[in-house]
């Protein structure tokens, strides 16, 4: 009998050590699976964020990260991978993105801007505070260090909220640890230095396009180190460069070494300004010509300065301007109380809509099953074309989610050219949730729906 007790016990662990390994492996199967159904080669790391050989590569990861996401039984399957039970009423607050997750936690040595931003965001909804949880680009912040930096071929990049991009050249990582603390504004065009944005619009001058308008290579990139002092002979008009940053603001400034006493500024109205670098808002000003004189300091001079230099420069308004809308909808919907934080944009190279929808419980905001959820968008938007003319594009997109799917975020979204911009008034999107068979959020029971502008 001892003896036969014995083998039971021994049949009872053996039982449960196989289930135990096949779960294992099941699980192991299910995280070889996503990974094998994204195709997402993962990158390299160098001085704490992700390096890519091309160009090209940094955005093919971005984009597949961003298309996974879009395949709900991707995300579900992610969701599995990271342990959570998508049966429970409720989730945790781990994550709105578990392919980003999931991609990430898989490089080693590397803390991504989106996962700093969710980590934030958590705390603050653990703690009940109503908090404005979307991430906007969480798959560029994916491809981004806490730094909000990235590694592409020779060449750093740092992002910037408005829009803007600093590119240190030629892997010069003095400059850059030099520089990635400042504000956009405090850093000039130099050596080594290229300021840039994200609409690409003054990439010719460190990149080679293909036929299709692809960046292709790297090109090199110089900048004066020195102008003549004689007035009538100094003309760096060609030194002038024009960048195009959101919200219709454009920056001009020298792609110039030194650094002068006084910048004046003259636009064709006589009207002058005397900043560094300038920001032209297209909201007050047509496209024109804008003239540059700089000077020093001149003790001896009639009017105690010299001029140097001049220097002319045409900027354009494009078609528009790039914009994102944010807007947070509380409400009680038969006993419970629900929260949806929702946003709209046109920026450069993508135009959709994203929301995330949570429930109060006992004071902190949680990811909570219901009955439905839908989010679409609809309306037209700016493309500039190749000669400068700008064409109306319409637009309309819907997702919904059934009875108690995951996840608690979800978004439709375009990818398009860089150069796209809001038509005024005209783009608008809804976003909406069933608790307990009742609709409420954007666009439902009297609130207007989201409208870009």
């Amino acid at each position: 009998m001892k003896q036969f007790r014995v083998v039971i016990i021994f049949l009872v662990f053996s039982l449960f050590w196989m289930i135990s390994c096949t779960k294992e492996s099941q699980e192991e199967l299910v995280f070889d699976q996503a990974l094998d159904q994204r195709s997402i080669t993962l990158p390299t790391v160098i001085n704490d964020m992700l390096h890519f050989d091309s160009y090209a590569d940094f955005e093919e990861f971005v984009s597949d990260l961003t298309l996974e996401e879009q395949d709900t039984n991707a995300v579900k399957t992610a969701y599995a991978t990271l342990g959570i039970n998508l049966a429970a009423d409720s989730i945790p607050n781990l994550t709105d993105h578990p392919i980003c997750l999931i991609t990430e936690q898989n490089i080693s040595g590397f803390n991504s801007a989106r996962k700093v931003e969710e980590t934030v965001i958590n705390n603050a909804l653990y703690n009940g505070e109503d908090v404005f949880s979307l991430i906007e680009d969480p798959y560029l912040k994916s491809a981004l260090n806490e730094d909000y930096s990235v590694h592409v071929g020779t060449r750093i990049f740092t992002y910037f909220d408005n829009g803007g991009i600093i590119i240190v050249m030629d892997n010069d990582w003095n400059t850059y640890n030099s520089i990635f603390s400042k504000t956009f504004d405090e850093i000039h065009s130099q050596s080594k230095v290229f300021v840039s944005s994200q609409s690409k619009s003054n990439w010719e001058l460190i990149y080679n396009y293909d036929q299709n308008g692809n960046v292709l290579s790297e090109k090199g990139y110089t900048v004066e180190d020195s102008i003549s002092a004689v007035p009538q002979y100094c003309d760096f008009s060609d030194l002038m460069i024009v960048t195009d940053l959101k919200n219709g603001k454009l920056r001009v400034e020298l792609q110039l070494d030194q650094v002068f006493d006084i910048y004046e500024w003259t636009f064709e109205d006589g009207s002058k300004e005397y900043a560094y670098p300038l920001i032209i808002d297209c909201d007050e000003r047509n496209s024109g010509y804008v003239e540059l004189d700089v000077w020093m300091n001149c003790p001896q001079c009639p009017n105690g300065k010299r001029r140097v230099c001049r220097g002319t420069v045409f900027f354009e308004c494009d078609c528009g301007e790039q914009r994102t809308r944010k807007d947070q909808l509380i409400r009680t919907v038969n006993g419970q109380t629900w929260k949806i934080d929702a946003s709209i944009w046109v920026k450069s190279g993508n135009v959709g809509c994203s929301m995330k929808y949570l429930r109060k419980r006992f004071g902190i905001w949680m990811p909570w099953t219901n009955k439905g959820v839908c989010t679409d968008i609809n309306g037209t938007y700016k493309r500039e074309n190749t000669d400068k003319s700008c064409s109306d594009i319409w637009y309309t997109d819907i997702k919904c989610l059934g009875n108690g799917t995951w996840p608690t975020s979800i978004s439709v979204s375009k990818n398009d050219v860089p150069k796209i911009y809001r038509e005024p008034d005209e783009l608008d999107s809804g976003h909406k949730v069933n608790v307990k068979g009742d609709w409420f959020g954007f666009g439902v029971d009297g609130v207007p729906r989201l409208v870009l502008d």
